[in-house]
């Protein structure tokens, strides 16, 4: 049965309640839209994994299957027992994006059988000739003018990484294409055994830079070390993986031309070639690759004559706006310490004051640490705050409402937030799920207040509108909040007392 009490449970309303992220990434292709997720994090969220360990959705400890210990399986040990659920042969018949985080691991036992029986074509020890080194890849990409195939994986527990090594690396097509055209890099976040601690800062220090999420993520860079495209799995096999990194080329060849032409102008019209070039590039790319050009950019165009000063020092704000949260996140999940969060947070609301939208969003992030932390009072005056201003519409703005909301609600304030519901449905009521949802809500906390006349009459409203495939969820719904004893008589029987007859007068 549907429990609208305590909340609702349609899909959009759970999104706003959840404090946890569970983050199934976006496609990670360069055609697709840069990812923004790390750009509002919950503060409890689990972090990308760092090497030789992972992140624990409740806790920030040190993750305990990352320690050493003297009978630890080798790294050989893990990767075969990783890939048991992982079958080479099969086809996905999942849609991207295929990218893989720490609570969605992607396909796993019994999904997927045992791998077959080794076969001709297939290298098992393929992983043993990529490189693991950065600077080694790089001068070894501009010795042999190659382009860097750059693999962030997590070896042992990424199952969509696991089935890219299965359907696409470890084929000796695809060695055979690699080995005319790409230096091979694999940059390893594993769970069950640790790397060098060198390695894990190279590792941890890429991802960063790179702002990785999901896995795996595939970045292209060419022997400079300058990414210029970005994907991930991709189904189909060694060849068609191949073809697909050839296409991706196509980026670095647009990059290329524009750059080229930028050389004989000069100001504004040399700024706008540049950008042209930068244009070809993944957003998220820009600043970890381009970042001289940028600044050359803006003083080229120092009078904003083009509007690219602008733009580029606003995408530089929000560039170094995520990397900052993403920071407090970490912080967050390591420290536990919400005092010390919630003022680097003030410090980061302050600095990007003058960014429409970015303090916003800091403040927004702010609420769910004060709602960790227990802070309600503190809680509810930056709710207030926020939707004082008219320019909190949409999503922000109904989280916003939901946050005080909950907050009313666990503190047994459900007159205010009553109050607050209300204010809701008068924003929010044209989306009829939504407005059933917060409707039934409503009544459910006019019972609780022992108002079931009201709660009825709030009920038979929406029995008005509602599809009648919802009726007997609605019926049972209403049984089951007028059934419940008011609050009197509820607190009376929790102390062994009769409740008092309101009928009869007082003595």
């Amino acid at each position: 049965m549907r429990s609208w009490h305590r909340f609702a449970t349609s899909a959009c309303l759970l999104a706003v309640f959840l404090l946890t992220a569970t983050g199934c990434g976006e496609s990670t292709d360069s055609s697709s839209a840069d990812n923004s997720a790390a750009s509002n994090p919950p503060p409890v969220a689990p972090e990308v994994p760092q090497a030789g360990g992972s992140a624990d959705e409740s806790t920030a400890a040190a993750d305990k299957s990352a320690e050493k210990k003297p009978d630890e399986p080798s790294r050989d040990a893990f990767l075969a027992a990783a890939q048991k659920g992982v079958s080479a042969g099969e086809k996905s018949e999942e849609t991207p994006p295929f990218v893989s985080t720490p609570d969605n691991p992607g396909p796993t036992e019994p999904q997927f059988s045992d791998p077959p029986e080794p076969v001709a074509g297939v290298d098992p020890d393929w992983r043993e000739k990529w490189e693991t080194s950065f600077e080694k890849a790089k001068a070894t990409a501009q010795a042999e003018k190659k382009d860097i195939l750059m693999n962030f994986t997590g070896s042992d527990w990424c199952g969509w990484c696991i089935r890219l090594g299965n359907e696409v690396f470890q084929h000796e097509k695809f060695a055979a294409y690699a080995a005319k055209n790409l230096v091979l890099l694999e940059l390893d976040f594993p769970r069950g055994f640790e790397l060098d601690e060198s390695l894990q800062e190279q590792n941890n220090a890429l991802q960063a830079k790179y702002g990785v999420e999901g896995f795996p993520s595939i970045l292209l860079l060419d022997s400079q070390g300058r990414a210029y495209a970005q994907t991930g799995y991709q189904p189909g096999g060694p060849l068609a993986y191949s073809e697909h990194l050839e296409t991706l080329k196509d980026f670095r060849k647009t990059r290329d031309e524009a750059f080229a032409a930028a050389e004989g102008l000069a100001g504004a019209e040399k700024a706008k070639k540049l950008n042209d070039g930068l244009e070809a590039i993944q957003p998220s790319l820009r600043f970890a690759s381009y970042a001289e050009v940028i600044d050359q950019i803006i003083e080229l165009d120092a009078d904003d004559a083009a509007g690219l000063k602008t733009k580029f020092e606003t995408d530089r704000a929000e560039h170094q706006f995520s990397q900052r949260m993403q920071e407090i996140v970490t912080k967050a999940n390591e420290t536990r310490d919400w005092d010390a969060v919630l003022a680097d947070l003030d410090k980061v609301i302050t600095e990007y004051a003058a960014f429409d939208g970015l303090a916003i969003r800091a403040q927004m992030l702010q609420l769910q640490v004060l709602n960790v932390a227990g802070k309600t009072d503190d809680l509810l005056k930056l709710t207030d705050q926020l939707l004082a201003d008219k320019s909190l519409e949409g999503q922000s703005r109904l989280q916003v409402y939901i946050t005080k909301l909950r907050a009313l609600d666990q503190a047994d304030r459900t007159e205010e937030a009553l109050v607050v519901l209300d204010a809701i449905i008068a924003d929010f009521g044209d989306e009829k799920e939504m407005r059933i949802n917060f409707l039934m809500t409503k009544a459910s906390f006019l019972a609780r207040l022992g108002q079931k006349d009201a709660a009825k009459a709030v009920i038979q409203s929406v029995r008005e509108f509602a599809e009648p495939s919802l009726l007997p969820q609605i019926d049972d719904f209403e049984k089951e909040i007028l059934a419940a004893p008011e609050p009197e008589k509820a607190e009376a029987e929790a102390v062994g007392k009769p409740a008092a007859d309101e009928s009869k007068p007082a003595k």
